[in-house]
């Protein structure tokens, strides 16, 4: 019985501390940004534990949207549209996944395309720093995002494509 509570305890607490963080209305401070960055990363870090290329690059692709929303919650925190941010991490993300079989010994090609991920990546990393205003608009957002699933499909189109290309 004790059991179940402690299971029905920490179903409870999933769903208030993580489950809002992944939709796309509210804002994100710092610390919550960091943490949910944190657990998309890991999650991608945990597919390529499994060995298995394919399965890695399809956690990749699904990655997409969660950080798509977590960049626009966190550049609503301080009242701008992100769309800058949110081109950056785009960026990062189709031409790293998009290399992602690449060597870059294979093609030195790869190799530069892999360098402009990592560069936008840290670009993106920048709003850690940013401070939070407190004063928010909650409709402030991207016009790239005003569909989201959408977007983040067409990232995902160009991310195989640019496989394909490499391949």
């Amino acid at each position: 019985m004790k059991n179940t509570f402690a299971v029905r305890e920490i179903i409870q607490s999933f769903r208030e501390q993580i489950i809002p963080v992944f939709c796309s209305s509210g804002t994100l401070d710092e610390y919550q940004f960091l943490g949910a960055t944190g657990t998309v990363y890991v999650f991608i870090w945990f597919s390529q534990l499994l060995e298995n290329p394919l399965l890695s690059y399809v956690f990749c692709l699904l990655a997409f949207y969660p950080i798509l929303i977590i960049i626009q919650k966190r550049c609503r925190d301080f009242n701008y549209n992100g769309t800058i941010f949110i081109l950056a991490a785009s960026i990062a993300m189709i031409l790293g996944v998009g290399t992602y079989f690449v060597s870059s010994e294979n093609n030195e090609f790869a190799g530069y395309i892999k360098k402009i991920a990592a560069i936008s990546a840290l670009f993106t990393c920048g709003l850690c720093f940013i401070p939070s205003k407190r004063i928010t608009d909650k409709d402030v957002s991207s016009f790239l995002l005003k569909y989201p699933r959408i977007y983040a499909g067409m990232c995902c189109f160009l991310t195989v494509i640019i496989t394909i290309y490499f391949n």
